[in-house]
């Protein structure tokens, strides 16, 4: 995986860019493996790797991640906190220009162009309290190489769609027709792992560049468990445990999009403008 991205973002060919994205989206599913302390079986390789590779491979400061990604497993479709997805009733009661702002910000066409992608990669995350400086440079190292080299919008280009890819990957775990959400007492793990985390359903040739993340309900039911062990887990439990997982077509990755709001009294997800 390494040598195949390297090779791509050397040779930084512009007929090699939808290849040099899926690789970085390889890469860092594994590094976000590392993170969590999953892929190798020495805690301080995962440590190391993954404070190295992934600054250097998507400019996510591992220290970042770590913090932002744990909140997410403890509170992954947790109604009551801020950082979910709205419900309605948050909505009507916001005022006008942060509702105007939210629709902004979850339109599909500000995910689908790059632009919210390329905001959380290149600026939120580069200026969080949790950032070490050397994670930053290293950062910087990378871009410094493809400044000198020319490659440097090459090297943007793969980042902010490895980033898009990511993104929408990231939604269509916890944001699919049919998903549970819950406030308070009422959310548990295991439910959330088996009724709020889907199965992507990928062709095999895509499957590969996600590194088994599209079983995301194993995963959230168990973070331990490595990437290359997530559809061994699913096929060990299809039956029984994971038989009634949503299983979402990948196409679902853009058209869910629009979905913004969580309706509570229908227990669905709705688009902005079907709110009176």
């Amino acid at each position: 995986t390494i040598a195949g991205f390297l090779l791509l973002h050397l040779h930084a060919l512009s007929l090699t860019l939808p290849l040099a994205i899926l690789f970085r989206v390889r890469l860092f599913i594994l590094t976000h493996d590392m993170a969590h302390g999953a892929f190798f079986p020495s805690r301080r390789a995962n440590i190391w790797a993954a404070n190295v590779i992934m600054p250097m491979a998507s400019y996510t400061p591992a220290s970042f991640w770590r913090k932002t990604h744990g909140y997410h497993h403890m509170f992954a479709n947790v109604l009551d906190r801020d950082d979910t997805p709205w419900t309605t009733s948050r909505y009507l009661a916001a005022p006008k220009q942060a509702r105007l702002f939210y629709r902004v910000l979850n339109h599909p066409v500000a995910m689908l162009s790059g632009l919210v992608p390329a905001t959380v990669y290149f600026i939120i995350q580069q200026f969080s309290p949790t950032n070490h400086l050397w994670e930053i440079a290293l950062e910087m190292l990378v871009l410094a190489f493809h400044y000198h080299r020319g490659s440097l919008a090459f090297e943007f280009a793969s980042a902010t769609g490895g980033a898009l890819i990511g993104m929408l990957l990231f939604n269509v775990q916890h944001s699919f027709h049919g998903v549970h959400r819950a406030r308070g007492e009422s959310w548990d793990n295991v439910t959330n792992a088996i009724f709020g985390s889907s199965l992507l359903v990928l062709p095999w040739w895509l499957a590969w560049f996600t590194a088994g993340l599209e079983y995301h309900h194993v995963h959230h039911l168990n973070p331990r468990v490595p990437c290359y062990r997530l559809q061994e887990c699913h096929e060990a439990a299809k039956d029984t445990l994971f038989k009634h997982v949503r299983r979402v077509p990948w196409w679902e990755m853009a058209t869910v999009l629009p979905y913004s709001l969580w309706d509570e009294a229908r227990g669905r997800m709705v688009r902005p403008n079907e709110v009176v």
